[in-house]
């Protein structure tokens, strides 16, 4: 049959022997009781390990999207203000039109 790309998997022997409680044999070789329990432990320690580094990772996620809202929102106040004079500033424009209109219309009545 040729070797199967599934056992050259890292801890390929170990996730077996965990997931698989009444193997006998695994790769032509008898499965020992000891083996089991070396393998089970050896499961329960990596399945802590990685769980610790998801919440790390999940923790870090988190701390990047609390700090871009941050800077998105200081970013938005920091345009409202550069924003806010340009605007009052075209309404006045805007009134000075108006009313030179209506001093326009005012002076050919």
């Amino acid at each position: 049959f040729g070797e199967n790309p599934v056992c050259q998997l890292f801890n390929y022997q170990t996730h077996v022997l965990y997931s698989i409680k009444t193997l006998q044999k695994l790769d032509t070789i008898e499965v020992h009781e000891e083996s089991r329990r070396l393998a089970e432990a050896t499961y329960g320690k990596k399945k802590m390990y990685y769980n610790m580094k998801l919440k790390g990772l999940r923790r870090h996620i988190s701390d990047i999207a609390r700090s871009t809202n941050k800077k998105r929102a200081d970013a938005v106040l920091k345009l409202h203000d550069a924003l806010t004079p340009v605007h009052k500033k075209i309404m006045q424009l805007e009134n000075q039109i108006r009313q030179g209109d209506q001093d326009a219309a005012t002076m050919t009545e």
